[in-house]
């Protein structure tokens, strides 16, 4: 079996848990009934922490294991690529937003109501990462 078929695949995989993790967590503590939203905020940010987390640095590490050797023969020039890498930076960054939301909403000190845009932007995301890894419309 080739190496970057493995690699492809742990890549995926990983993206799925991170992407589709945060966006469930996300919409999950939103819809929460006020009673028990901080008691679940907590569980959930639990669970970033210990799965899409690691998942985010794992899809990391294997996308830029494939990206890296390739990159002047195949991307350099790849306007999707650079694309999705900048739709990738900003899930990013919503990723730390979720987290942090969740801790603060698990302290009481928040409300929920950025988590229900941040899911949703990360459902739109990862739709238009995976829209511009298949295509590779420019």
């Amino acid at each position: 079996m080739q190496l970057d078929l493995v690699f492809r695949a742990l890549h995926l995989i990983a993206a799925m848990l991170w992407l589709g993790g945060l966006t469930s967590l996300s919409l999950a503590a939103a819809m929460a009934p006020e009673a028990s939203r901080s008691e679940l905020a907590g569980v959930l940010r639990k669970i970033a922490l210990r799965l899409a987390t690691p998942a985010m640095l794992v899809a990391f590490v294997f996308g830029l294991a494939l990206l890296i050797p390739h990159f002047r023969a195949h991307y350099a020039h790849a306007g999707w690529m650079h694309a999705k890498l900048t739709l990738v930076l900003v899930a990013s960054g919503l990723s730390g937003a979720v987290t942090g939301r969740l801790r603060k909403l698990a302290a009481g000190q928040a409300a929920p109501g950025p988590l229900r845009v941040f899911g949703l932007l990360l459902g739109v995301l990862t739709a238009l990462i995976v829209a511009l890894a298949i295509l590779k419309p420019f």
